[in-house]
């Protein structure tokens, strides 16, 4: 862990995902009953292109005052997180 940072603990990073998930909650909701695929690509969008934003953090973590560190030479960006997601 580089300098001048510090591990979120595990409940500040549960209330960033209670957070995040309230907040899409009522979306959420709406595309499963009308489009139930949607709901999924919603959900993978949401921490998708804020966790690759400029300030590294969903709305919950922000609320909580945590973001990402990613520790690598190249900068998260949304077409990294997509490389990342499906090479697993």
């Amino acid at each position: 862990m580089p300098k001048g940072f510090e591990y979120a603990g595990f409940w500040l990073r549960f209330a960033a995902t209670l957070i995040d998930g309230l907040i899409l909650l009522i979306p959420s909701l709406i595309l499963a009953f009308l489009l139930p695929f949607f709901e999924i690509i919603l959900n993978w969008l949401y921490y998708a292109c804020l966790e690759s934003s400029k300030s590294q953090a969903t709305l919950g973590k922000r609320i909580v005052g945590i973001k990402l560190l990613i520790i690598m030479e190249k900068e998260l960006h949304l077409d990294v997180h997509l490389e990342d997601t499906f090479q697993n």
